[in-house]
């Protein structure tokens, strides 16, 4: 299965982690804005996190250790 939740959305997909270059997460032509995720160990906090970060323009997010891992499904859906 490809999601762990008992009534999980109508969509669901599985993808390779992007790679991604300098010049994506900072772009010239902007200043850059870099989201820190300290010690943030709730899944969904983390999805919430990203949701917010992507309607200011964040550029990427950089997890610290002590976070929860990024592609655990409750972060996923936190960032629904």
């Amino acid at each position: 299965a490809a999601t762990e939740v008992k009534s999980p959305q109508p969509i669901a997909a599985l993808v390779a982690t992007p790679l991604w270059s300098e010049a994506q997460l900072f772009p010239t032509e902007r200043a850059p804005l870099l989201l820190v995720a300290c010690g943030i160990q709730q899944p969904g906090n983390l999805g919430a996190l990203l949701r917010h970060g992507e309607a200011f323009g964040a550029s990427g997010l950089l997890a610290l250790r002590g976070s929860a891992r990024l592609h655990r499904p409750a972060v996923l859906r936190g960032a629904m």
